[in-house]
């Protein structure tokens, strides 16, 4: 068997995170393509530029896998639809991706959710057009395929295991190749920063913290000796920065306990955000990241019975159980 080849491509993003690495695997057959960038055009010039760096144009391309939902992963796909460039992706991030281009019942729910999280109605709407922001650089697309986790794909001649890591998005996926060792990670695991971790709108993961940390600890098990995350160069010991990512959540969740047997009143999801990310307000779309990632840390505390949930008139508070004296 020829042992595929990775190279990469960096694009750029207009975040604090600003780039992402796609990835273009080389096979017997040709080119394929892991992820895609937004749709800004100095992404498009510079994913053009790579390719032609490897000999070849977008178009001849054989196929594209997008790992998640997130749009700096998917941004360009509706261009290789143009192309006819075959498309994969995850089912379950897919069947949310479908609901988000269905933009007036995506946006209410987003509304909704940032209300019960006691977000202020000024700063849901700034929230909102942090989102709208983000629709402007990725079109809606059709993938061709969809794929479900103990599948396996080909890409360029070359077969991978799809690996479903459930987490930073409810569907993420990670390729595996199995006789090189070698693990394609999306945003599943990320060498300088802690990946994004959130309530999705639909709630099609009401726990993500806790399948993250499952999905952490099942990568344990797969030998990989060759990886290649989306945000920033390899990682050098895999189980190292494993150990790293889930003891940066559990101190995360003590200090959620600690705000919250610290206040006298319960808190909302909101509120705590604040605290937590040091935020004067939630504005845009880091705002409403912020709130979200808030969100799946009380949701893990809540199923832990470390913290106790409470509604009144649609808003979500949060608080500890406090010992009689």
């Amino acid at each position: 068997m020829t042992m595929p080849k990775v190279h990469r491509i960096r694009l750029p993003l207009p975040f604090k995170l600003n780039h992402i690495y796609v990835h273009v695997v080389e096979g017997p057959e040709g080119f394929s393509l892991v992820d895609t960038g937004l749709d800004l055009p100095d992404s498009r010039r510079l994913l053009k530029a790579g390719l032609a760096e490897l000999g070849i144009e977008a178009r001849e391309l054989k196929h594209v896998f997008l790992s998640h939902f997130h749009g700096d992963h998917w941004g360009l796909a509706h261009w290789f639809n143009e192309l006819r460039v075959p498309l994969t992706m995850p089912r379950i991030d897919w069947n949310a991706l479908d609901r988000w281009f269905d933009q007036p019942t995506a946006d209410a729910l987003s509304a909704e959710n940032l209300a019960e999280m006691g977000a202020p109605p000024a700063i849901v709407e700034k929230s909102l057009r942090g989102i709208g922001a983000m629709r402007l650089s990725c079109p809606p697309f059709k993938p061709d395929h969809l794929v479900d986790d103990g599948d396996t794909i080909s890409l360029s001649g070359v077969e991978f295991s799809v690996i479903c890591t459930p987490g930073h998005s409810p569907g993420h996926c990670c390729l595996y190749q199995e006789e090189k060792k070698m693990a394609i990670l999306g945003d599943h695991i990320l060498p300088e920063i802690t990946p994004h971790i959130a309530v999705d709108s639909l709630e099609l993961l009401p726990d993500p913290l806790t399948a993250y940390r499952k999905s952490l600890e099942r990568f344990r098990s797969i030998a990989v000796e060759e990886n290649w995350p989306s945000h920033g160069p390899q990682i050098l010991d895999l189980n190292r920065r494993i150990d790293e990512l889930l003891l940066h959540h559990t101190q995360r969740e003590d200090k959620l306990v600690t705000l919250l047997t610290d206040s006298a009143a319960p808190l909302t999801c909101y509120e705590v955000s604040q605290s937590l990310f040091d935020l004067k307000q939630l504005d845009d779309f880091a705002g409403w990241l912020a709130a979200s990632e808030t969100l799946a840390h009380l949701r893990s505390l809540v199923n832990d019975g470390r913290a106790f949930e409470e509604e009144e008139c649609g808003v979500f508070r949060y608080r500890v159980e406090r010992t009689s004296t």
